[in-house]
């Protein structure tokens, strides 16, 4: 699916309206990761995150089946589940309402006798979900694609380095004042790692990552085989469309992957929940787990100084349109071309 390159102006990173037709036509018809099968290992794991600013809830039921459901009490719409973890049924903080893994109604407090109150009407609706290589993506829009489909090609990619088997080591939520396109460029380039990744990731060859270009799917992948002749690491970054990140790594037999979720809150600003998976030699060590989380945050706090004053540079009466290098930026450009085609699209 190749796309035309339209480069977005400043104003796509700042401005209010912009910000709304976005969350109309880039995110609510489209997939998002919401969790992976490691933490969902059991009847009752669950995982309570938010998806386009909607409460959402993945929940492994007594039956064992996967669930999406709405995280939201139908008593008077308070947020029911925090965090993640395991619970027999699902009680709201504010009133005790409670709900069983299914989403339906099993007490609600001094209702009885309430005029018109009809229990069974009271259950949380489904959110549709699919599982794919592991992660469990959500989808707001009951009438979407399915997301296997559109990513047939990225699938024959990734399925070597097994991501399923992974497991959860870390996870943080971060307040990001930015855009959150600020956070998906910086993501899909490694043109930059070699002015400001020096300490933290002093091995990473720009010169050798290459963009592949799908010929379908809602997806970008780029490719750094390492330096010639290297047996090290190798890693594939992967966005699937608006803002679903993985950078997926083999480093002489460790597999291991960053996740990205990007949560928009407005148009400078998204909650940026970053999670680190590994196999079973990382997991399966508190210490070597701990050393990965913590290079992680080392990485991204480089990354945050940057995006913060990015941001602070698209609001200059002199920002203009970005100049991007070809052979390093591909994947913005791809990204760019993507965000205009869904407007053009929805037009």
């Amino acid at each position: 699916m190749s796309l035309p390159f339209h480069p977005l102006a400043p104003r796509a990173y700042r401005d209010p309206e912009h910000f709304e037709r976005e969350q109309e036509v880039l995110f609510a018809p489209h997939w998002g990761a919401v969790a992976h099968v490691s933490q969902l290992s059991e009847p009752g794991c669950y995982v309570a995150t938010d998806l386009h600013g909607t409460p959402v809830v993945i929940v492994r039921g007594a039956d064992g089946n996967l669930r999406g459901l709405s995280n939201v009490c139908r008593h008077r719409s308070y947020p029911i589940m925090r965090g993640a973890g395991k619970a027999e049924r699902f009680v709201c903080p504010y009133h005790a309402w409670s709900y069983d893994l299914d989403g339906k109604l099993l007490r609600a407090p001094y209702m009885d006798g309430t005029p018109g109150f009809d229990p069974t009407a009271c259950v949380l609706p489904e959110v549709r979900i699919e599982v794919w290589q592991g992660f469990v993506f959500a989808n707001l829009d009951p009438g979407a694609e399915p997301l296997g489909p559109q990513l047939r090609g990225l699938e024959e990619v990734i399925r070597p380095y097994a991501i399923a088997e992974l497991q959860v080591v870390g996870q943080h939520e971060l307040p990001q004042p930015w855009n959150w396109k600020v956070m998906a460029e910086n993501f899909a380039e490694g043109y930059h790692h070699s002015t400001q990744h020096v300490e933290s990731i002093p091995d990473f060859p720009t010169q050798t990552s290459v963009c592949l270009e799908p010929d379908d799917g809602p997806y970008w992948i780029y490719d750094n085989h390492g330096r010639p002749g290297s047996t090290g690491q190798r890693l594939l970054g992967i966005g699937v469309f608006p803002h679903t990140l993985f950078a997926v790594s083999e480093n002489n037999g460790r597999r291991s992957v960053v996740w990205l979720h990007l949560r928009q809150l407005g148009p400078t600003e998204h909650q940026l929940v970053i999670s680190a998976l590994a196999d079973e030699r990382i997991a399966g060590s508190p210490e070597r787990s701990q050393r990965f989380t913590d290079g992680l945050l080392t990485f991204h706090r480089e990354d945050q100084a940057l995006c913060r004053e990015t941001q602070r540079g698209l609001a200059s009466a002199y920002a203009g349109l970005p100049n991007l290098c070809r052979s390093q930026e591909r994947v913005i450009e791809r990204f760019h071309g993507w965000i205009c085609a869904e407007f053009d699209k929805a037009a």
